[in-house]
């Protein structure tokens, strides 16, 4: 398995060529947070319920993630014959077949309960749900369908589009870094605007832009970047990453505190708390990388990395039929007649809701994902490192430390 070795002179550093079983489990710990925020069983006052109102950080989980992983394959492929062909080529292999399975299936769906699409729902079903999801134009979705989550897979597609475009033009490490920096700033800044004008929209628009959620796609960059030379690693040492997270947790909890709740459509958690989760999982991502931390060893857990192979299935799977799950569930909890009674049915409600969205996903890996996966080797990235690797960074060393962000 890929490992990072800590220290100057240990020449240990990432490359995208193979990948980190503790990456896997992060995303799939990621999963599994957002699953218990959309598909909590419990009433808001319920103290579960109160954890799960706070586990939409998930998202910037993933966030992060993607940041990390798809700027260190640019990084090291920059330069390479076929660079942007290549790259969208494995991208839309990835993404695109299962998505628009799902997408295929709502449309089905929502046919046969008496829904009818409208022009709008053209811009929802195609990367571009987050721009127009606060505008209130009618889709025609009915409401026992709930396609809601499409918005942060519009936010990593359109973060995709062009940040291979903004890296081709930089060129250089040092100019990736301050691009990345410049976004984060960019981002912070407009969300500090978007709440001083909080009147003029809804509060949650700086949750679903690309613009305003930047910060944390670009911070999970920098730190992929800065893994990639010897120097970086000595330096991003585990005791600063370690400093990092603790002040990043630090800010989220405060915001929660400030606002109140756990919610993220509030004044201190737009300006303060989002930018906090960055911080607090670029640190996590980074620790993940390094095979002799805690936080590596707790992600390498078989149960995460199973979550984190199928997340994007259970990701697109989970919220369509949740209507149906939370009237079937509130309908049984009505029935009970005491406390326990009441919380096993929720549990029980919870798993066996989940463990169908598990099979559903697996499935759809095995039949769907797995078949277009294995067509990306017809669009293999070079042996040789890319123009911007092979000048700014130190030798990678020999025996397979690295990350393949595109499986």
């Amino acid at each position: 398995m890929a490992t990072i070795e800590d220290g100057p002179g240990s020449g240990r550093t990432l490359n995208h060529r193979r990948r980190l079983g503790s990456l896997d489990g992060l995303r799939g710990l990621a999963a599994l947070m957002v699953l218990c925020h959309h598909l909590c069983p419990f009433p808001g006052g319920h103290p579960v319920a109160m954890v799960c109102a706070t586990l939409w950080l998930g998202v910037d989980l993933f966030f992060v993630l993607s940041g990390f992983l798809i700027t260190g394959v640019l990084y090291d492929t920059l330069g390479q014959k076929g660079f942007f062909r290549v790259f969208y080529a494995r991208r839309a292999l990835r993404l695109i077949p299962l998505y628009g399975v799902v997408v295929a299936m709502v449309i089905a769906l929502n046919a046969a309960m008496g829904g009818r699409l409208t022009v709008w729902a053209v811009p929802y079903f195609v990367y571009a749900s987050n721009i127009v999801r606060d505008m209130g134009l009618p889709i025609g979705v009915v409401p026992r369908l709930d396609v809601s989550h499409l918005w942060s897979l519009a936010v990593e597609e359109q973060f995709y589009l062009l940040w291979p475009l903004a890296m081709f033009l930089a060129r250089t490490r040092a100019r990736v870094l301050w691009l990345c920096g410049a976004g984060v700033m960019l981002s912070v800044g407009l969300r500090f605007v978007a709440v001083a004008h909080a009147g003029s929209f809804a509060l949650g628009t700086p949750y679903f832009e690309l613009p305003m959620r930047l910060d944390g796609l670009l911070l999970g960059g920098a730190v992929a970047v800065v893994l990639r030379s010897r120097e970086g690693v000595a330096r991003l040492s585990a005791a600063w990453l370690y400093a990092a997270m603790a002040a990043g947790a630090l800010g989220v909890v405060t915001s929660f505190a400030v606002a109140g709740h756990g919610s993220m459509f509030s004044a201190p958690m737009v300006k303060y708390g989002y930018g906090s989760a960055a911080v607090l999982f670029a640190a996590v991502v980074g620790l993940a990388a390094r095979s002799e931390t805690l936080v590596a060893r707790g992600c390498n857990q078989q149960m995460l990395r199973t979550l984190g192979r199928y997340s994007y299935g259970l990701y697109l799977i989970h919220l369509i039929a949740r209507p149906w799950y939370l009237e079937t569930v509130a309908r049984l909890q009505g029935r009970c007649s005491g406390a326990l009674a009441y919380d096993v049915v929720s549990v029980a409600m919870f798993v066996g809701y989940v463990a169908w969205c598990f099979g559903v996903s697996v499935l759809c890996y095995e039949f769907v994902e797995r078949r277009f996966l294995r067509r990306k080797g017809r669009f293999r990235y070079s042996e040789e490192r890319g123009t911007m690797a092979a000048r700014e960074t130190e030798m990678l060393f020999q025996n397979g430390a690295a990350i393949d962000g595109t499986t």
